[in-house]
């Protein structure tokens, strides 16, 4: 299976090391719904805040996953402004 259709691909691109084993933690201490939902909430913003700053192609590539997170994920919905 390509590694492009694990669904924190373009999250964890825009991290560095330190960044991604602090995000593991969250994700893997993650138990209740509402610990799922703050570690799905906060990775949408890390993302959002990365495409103000990305190149063209990058901010391509980024809103198509926020798009794609938009129609796969049940949180988004609260989540996510409209303009994705």
């Amino acid at each position: 299976m390509p590694n492009d259709v694990w669904i924190l691909t373009v999250p964890f691109d825009l991290l560095n090391d330190h960044q991604k084993e602090a995000y593991w933690k969250i994700m893997l201490s993650a138990k209740t719904e509402s610990k799922k939902y703050i570690f799905i909430a906060n990775i949408i913003r890390m993302v959002e805040e990365k495409v103000k700053y990305a190149s063209k192609e990058e901010k391509s590539r980024i809103c198509k996953w926020l798009k794609r997170i938009k129609r796969t994920t049940v949180y988004s919905e609260h989540i996510l402004p409209k303009k994705y």
